[in-house]
């Protein structure tokens, strides 16, 4: 909040012109986040903490794919080795020994 009132002071114009030619996406977004922090909420009153966590993690993975597939950024060595590290993670929850 404290960002965005600085942000406010300095580029108020721009980003009221931001606001009102985006606000319809900016509703739905923040709906769509509030009910998945709210799904996540919930997923932890019905199943073990360390699952839950890593199965939100594969959001990020999601993230990686779209903005490879539909925004057409590079899949770079960063990317790939940060999602083979959370698909690690995710087999590591269901390991046994």
């Amino acid at each position: 909040m404290l960002t965005f009132a600085i942000a406010l002071t300095w580029k108020a114009k721009e980003i009221k012109r931001v606001i009102s030619s985006n606000l319809a996406p900016a509703i739905v977004g923040g709906g769509m986040q509030v009910g998945a922090y709210w799904i996540v909420i919930w997923a932890m009153a019905y199943a073990p903490l360390g699952m839950v966590s890593a199965l939100r993690e594969t959001s990020v993975l999601f993230a990686a794919l779209i903005s490879t597939i539909i925004l057409k950024e590079g899949f770079g060595v960063w990317r790939f080795v940060s999602s083979g590290l959370i698909a690690c993670g995710i087999t590591l929850t269901r390991y046994k020994p």
